[in-house]
């Protein structure tokens, strides 16, 4: 059985995974349902087609800069936080509603 989703981590994988889907004749979202982090700006792929979880990477970089900076200060004495920052889920054309003819389940996942 083949897989009926993926998720990617990088937008450069994700275009080169769009490209040799469309090389196998693999078509996404039918045949491939396909999710990657943070939006997707190539001229190649339009901007409404990738569904995306968009991470606030500038804010997780201001806030880590900022625990460093209190680690710094503080030698030893600082214990670090949890931090929770909000993602955003952008549902696009990469992604379609799952028939049950295709649904695997995860048991039978070898």
């Amino acid at each position: 059985q083949r897989a009926t989703a993926t998720v990617v981590w990088e937008n450069t994988q994700a275009v080169q995974l769009l490209r040799l889907c469309e090389k196998a004749g693999i078509d996404v979202p039918k045949d491939l349902n396909m999710v990657c982090f943070n939006e997707i700006n190539y001229d190649s792929i339009p901007s409404d087609f990738m569904t995306v979880v968009d991470l606030p990477t500038q804010e997780m970089g201001h806030q880590v800069s900022e625990m460093l900076l209190k680690q710094m200060d503080n030698p030893g004495k600082y214990e670090g936080q949890k931090l929770v920052l909000p993602e955003t889920l952008r549902i696009r054309q990469s992604t379609a509603v799952l028939t049950a003819k295709k649904a695997v389940t995860a048991g039978s996942i070898r």
